[in-house]
Order: structure tokens, then C-alpha cells, then sequence
């Protein structure tokens, strides 16, 4: 994966609570370390390959197995731990539970899934989602969706953004149709996507969603178009054709 010029943070016993937001780079380091100590099984990599995307790509945006629940799970905890202090990985979205206990997803017989980072313009992983093998996309506990998304592809001088629903299918995209694209966890696009996505300057916003029988996508559709019109960025409408 792509190496970040980052710096380790001090080992620190302060808490926090779930208004208390790591910065992006904290974020990063802590997921960077996270994906460096994780494998990517054939299962991961032949749902990645269905999907159009060589295993050479998939390894270094950062897509990782989930660590076998037992022992492979525990030393993938116990060196994260050896790292990073308890409460500071507490206050990163994916390393608690509800109840505010270390952890993180694990495989458990049948079931099986993946990482999906979101990588910042920078390069940064902004957040993380799992997606199950088979099944849907679980994102992290803790997360802010409005400091979670993904950039692919190569920008350009006003060139255009694909927006769409979802970090990996924003990566195939960005190499099937060789575009510049964003991708969100989800249907809310935020204000802040809204800054990142006026920051970067395309020469036009495309709004690009499932075209599928479900009223929520539609309407999410008519909300993203409206509110980057609003935003005084120049916004068109595409859908998908086939699956990503």
C-alpha cells in the first residue's frame, strides 16, 4: 500500500467520548497499521476479481481480510495494542463495541468479509467499511460519515467527478472507465463532502447512483443533485449499467 508521511503519535491515556473525533492523520496511521498486519485471502480477492479489479490494485489501495476469529484475531488485536494506547484506539471508529471494549470484526466460520478503506486526495484512509462476503457493507462503529470518502482515479484540470454510493465501487470505476470518481458510505452526502468536492474543482459534478426500483435511491438522487447545484457546482445525473 501506498506509505504515509506521518508521524506516531504520543502514547496517551486520555479518553474521549464519541463528539471527541481523531484527526484524519491520527485515523490514518491507526488503519495503515491496522491493513500492514492483515492478510488478503483468495476468498476477498475472488469477489475483488469478479469486480474487475487485478490483485495488484487491490493490495495497494489497502483491501484486506478480516482476521480470523481465535488466534489470528487476538495477535492482530495484541499488536495494535502494542502500538497504539488502549483509549486511542477506543476513539477510532472500528476498535469498540457499543459497550466501549476493544475490538474489531473478525471472521467466524462460514462468515467471511472484508476492509473497504476510504482514501482521502491524500491518500489518507478517512474510514473503514466491511464487506461481508455474500452480503452487505458494515461500516465501522464510531463513524462520522461526513469525514468518510473515497477519491479514485486520476484528477485532472477541470475534470470531471463521478459522485457516487460506496468506496469500491467508486474504485471500479476509476479503473473500468478510467475516471476521477468520490465515493461515500452511503446515501448521505454531507456538507462537508459538498467542501472537499468544491476544493477539488471539477469541471462538472456527475451524480452517479444505482438505477434501480427504490424509492430511497431515488430520492437520494434528487438530494445530491439538488444540494451540489445549490453549492454552485455544475451537476449532471448518470446511472450504472450492469454491477460494480
Amino acid at each position: 500500500m501506498a506509505s504515509q508521511a506521518q508521524q506516531r503519535p504520543e502514547r496517551t491515556n486520555r479518553g474521549g467520548n464519541d463528539d471527541d473525533q481523531l484527526p484524519v492523520e491520527v485515523r490514518s496511521l491507526i488503519y495503515s497499521f491496522a491493513i500492514d498486519h492483515l492478510a488478503l485471502r483468495n476468498e476477498a480477492l475472488v469477489d475483488l476479481r469478479r469486480r474487475g479489479l487485478p490483485d495488484d490494485l487491490a493490495a495497494s489501495v489497502g483491501y484486506r481480510s478480516i482476521p480470523r476469529k481465535g488466534t489470528e484475531h487476538a495477535a492482530f488485536l495484541a499488536a495494535l495494542r502494542r502500538e497504539f494506547a488502549d483509549p486511542l484506539l477506543a476513539r477510532c471508529p472500528g476498535f469498540r463495541d457499543k459497550n466501549q471494549r476493544l475490538t474489531f470484526w473478525s471472521a467466524v466460520g462460514d462468515r467471511d468479509g472484508y476492509i473497504v478503506p476510504y482514501r482521502d486526495e491524500l491518500g489518507r484512509v478517512t474510514g473503514i467499511q466491511m464487506k461481508v462476503l455474500g452480503g452487505k457493507y458494515l461500516t465501522a462503529v464510531g463513524t462520522r460519515i461526513k469525514h468518510v470518502y473515497h477519491i479514485a482515479g486520476e484528477p485532472g484540470e477541470r475534470r470531471d467527478l463521478l459522485t457516487t454510493e460506496g468506496g469500491l465501487k467508486a474504485q471500479v470505476a476509476a479503473f473500468h472507465g478510467k475516471a476521477w470518481c468520490l465515493g461515500i458510505p452511503g446515501q448521505a452526502l454531507q456538507p462537508e463532502h459538498i467542501d472537499v468536492i468544491s476544493c477539488l474543482q471539477p469541471a462538472r459534478v456527475i451524480v452517479a447512483l444505482d438505477q434501480e426500483v427504490n424509492p430511497s435511491t431515488d430520492a437520494a438522487r434528487e438530494r445530491w443533485c439538488e444540494a451540489l447545484w445549490k453549492a454552485g457546482l455544475p451537476t449532471y445525473r448518470a446511472t450504472w449499467e450492469g454491477e460494480l
